[in-house]
C-alpha cells in the first residue's frame, strides 16, 4: 500500500516511471521504491482450472526417464497438479504451435495460481516468440493442509508432500509424496521429470525449441536440485536443431529436434554444494575445522549438500539412486557442469533478517536460518553470490551464468519481467548478453542490471 508512480530522474532508464512509497520512514528500506509490475492476463478461464498429471510410482522405465508402474492402477492414479495456459498438455489441442514452454515453480507459500501469472505475464512481456506460442505450466506441490482440489482430469488425485512439522516444504528436497496412498515412492523430482519429459515429447510438440523450468525462492531451491539430480533423456540432447537437421538432410529423414532445456534459480535460501567446502569470513574456501563442524554437524547432508544421512526428515530416495545411478558425487557434479543452469539474485534481497519476522529493519519473506543456511552466507544475496563463486573454485573454470538484478528484492514478477529475467526464460545467448558478468563479481564489486534495462552500472558493496 501507499506505493505512488514517480518518474526516475536516471536518462540511462528505458522505462523511467517506477514505484515509491509515499511513507518511506515506516517502510522497508529495501523497498522503498521498486519497479512497477506488469499487470497478468492469462487466457481466460485458466487460473480457475487445475490439470493433473498422471505420475508413475517410482520402480520402472516409461523410457523418457519418468517412472512407471508394470500395471495399470487399480484406483485413481496419483498425479501433479498444475495450471496451464493451453488446458491440459496431454489433451487434444494444437501443440504444433507451441515453439517455447516455461514451467514456473512456485516458492514456500504454494501460491502456483500468483506464479503462473507472473509465467503469463513474461510471456507476453518477451520479443522471441508469438506469445501465444508460449506454453505456460505451473505445478503445485500441495501440502495435506491446502484443502480439496479438482482436478479437471478424470481418474486422478493430486499429490501431496509432508506438512507434518519439519517435513514442511518437503517437495523443495525431492523428497516423496505422502499421499494418496498409490504416490508412495514418488518424488517430487519424479513428478518434474514426468511434466518436463511430457513436454519434450518430438512427436506431439514437435516444433518446441526450448524449456525453462525456474524457480524463485522455494521453487529456486527446487530448481536447482533437480537440475542437479535429474537424469532424463532430455538433460543429455546436446545436439542443435542445425546438426539434426543436416542429419535429416543426409538420410532423408525428417525428426523433429528435441528442445533445449535450461533451469533457472531464483533467489533460493540455500543451495546442495558438490562437496564439504564452504566460505568463511577470513575469505577462505575449505571444509570446516573440527570445532566448526561440532557446531553445525549436519551441515552438508542433503539438502545443503550430498553426504549422506539426515534421517527421516530429509529423506530423499531419488537422491540416493541419482548418486549410485551416475557413480558417485563427483560423476554427479561433472555431470551437472555441463547443464544449462542460470542463477539470478536480486540486488536487494540482502534482509538477513530470519523466517516471516517483521519487526526487524527489514522483511525477508522468509529466510531461511538453520546453522546449515547460515553456513552458505549471511542472506540470499550472499548465499548466491557463494555459491556461485564455489562451482569456479570446484571445477577450476567458469560454469553456468549468474546475474544480478538490480533494484529488485525478493519478488518473483520483479525477477520474471525484468529483461534479465526473460532472457534468461526465452534467449538462447544469456550468457553473452548478461552471464560475463559473473566474471567480474568480487567481493568490492559487481556488474549489475537494472530491473528493466540492459548493463546499468558497477554497485560497490
Amino acid at each position: 500500500p501507499n506505493y505512488e508512480c514517480v518518474i526516475s530522474p536516471d536518462p540511462r532508464r528505458r522505462r523511467p516511471l517506477f514505484c515509491k512509497r509515499g511513507d518511506a520512514a515506516k517502510a522497508d528500506p529495501l523497498a522503498e521504491t521498486m519497479p512497477r509490475y506488469q499487470l497478468c492476463s492469462p487466457p481466460p478461464g485458466t487460473l480457475t482450472r487445475v490439470h493433473g498429471l498422471p505420475v508413475a510410482v517410482a520402480g520402472s522405465d516409461d523410457g523418457g526417464g519418468g517412472r512407471q508402474n508394470e500395471e495399470p492402477f487399480k484406483e485413481a492414479a496419483p498425479a501433479l497438479a498444475y495450471y496451464s495456459t493451453h488446458g491440459d498438455i496431454l489433451g487434444s489441442f494444437n501443440t504444433t504451435n507451441i515453439r517455447a514452454a516455461v514451467v514456473i515453480i512456485h516458492g514456500m507459500g504454494r501460491n502456483a495460481d500468483d506464479y503462473f501469472c507472473s509465467g503469463t505475464s513474461a510471456a507476453s512481456l518477451q520479443t522471441n516468440y508469438d506469445p501465444l506460442s508460449v506454453l505456460v505450466v505451473a505445478p503445485r506441490f500441495l501440502d495435506p493442509s491446502d484443502g480439496q482440489v479438482i482436478l479437471t482430469t478424470d481418474d486422478v488425485l493430486p499429490m501431496r508432500w509432508g506438512g507434518n512439522g519439519d517435513k514442511f516444504g518437503a517437495w523443495r528436497y525431492g523428497a516423496d509424496a505422502t499421499s494418496p496412498p498409490p504416490a508412495a515412492g514418488i518424488s517430487s523430482f519424479d513428478a518434474m521429470d514426468r511434466l518436463a519429459s511430457a513436454l519434450g515429447d518430438t512427436n506431439r510438440f514437435p516444433n518446441l525449441e526450448r524449456i525453462a523450468v525456474a524457480g524463485h525462492s522455494s521453487g529456486g531451491q527446487f530448481v536447482q536440485r533437480w537440475a542437479l539430480l535429474s537424469g532424463i533423456e532430455m538433460w543429455e540432447r546436446r545436439r542443435s536443431r542445425h546438426r539434426l537437421r543436416a542429419a535429416s538432410s543426409r538420410t532423408m529423414t525428417e525428426r523433429p529436434a528435441p528442445p533445449k532445456i535450461r533451469a533457472v534459480v531464483g533467489n533460493p535460501s540455500s543451495y546442495a554444494y558438490l562437496d564439504g567446502r564452504r566460505f568463511f569470513d577470513d575469505g577462505t574456501f575449505r571444509t570446516p575445522s573440527s570445532e566448526e563442524e561440532d557446531s553445525c554437524p549436519g551441515y552438508n547432508r542433503w539438502e545443503w549438500g550430498l553426504d549422506p544421512g539426515g534421517g527421516e526428515i530429509m529423506a530423499a530416495p531419488y537422491k540416493d539412486r541419482a548418486i549410485e545411478e551416475v557413480g558417485g558425487p563427483a560423476s554427479l557434479a561433472e555431470r551437472f557442469a555441463d547443464r544449462d543452469v542460470i542463477y539470478l539474485n536480486g540486488g536487494r534481497d540482502r534482509c538477513n533478517v530470519a523466517g516471516l519476522d517483521r519487526t526487524g529493519w527489514c522483511y525477508s519473506h522468509g529466510l531461511e536460518a538453520s546453522c546449515g543456511d547460515a553456513m552458505e552466507g549471511e542472506q540470499r544475496l550472499d548465499r548466491g553470490e557463494k555459491y556461485y563463486r564455489s562451482l569456479r573454485m570446484y571445477f577450476g573454470r567458469r560454469v553456468h551464468s549468474r546475474a544480478v538484478v538490480e533494484g529488485v528484492g525478493h519478488d518473483h514478477s520483479l525477477m520474471w519481467e525484468s529483461s534479465v529475467g526473460l532472457s534468461a526464460l526465452f534467449d538462447d545467448d544469456f550468457s553473452d548478453s548478461y552471464g560475463e558478468s559473473s566474471q567480474l563479481e568480487t567481493h568490492s564489486g559487481r556488474i549489475v542490471y537494472d530491473s528493466m534495462d540492459r548493463q546499468h552500472d558497477v554497485a560497490h558493496t
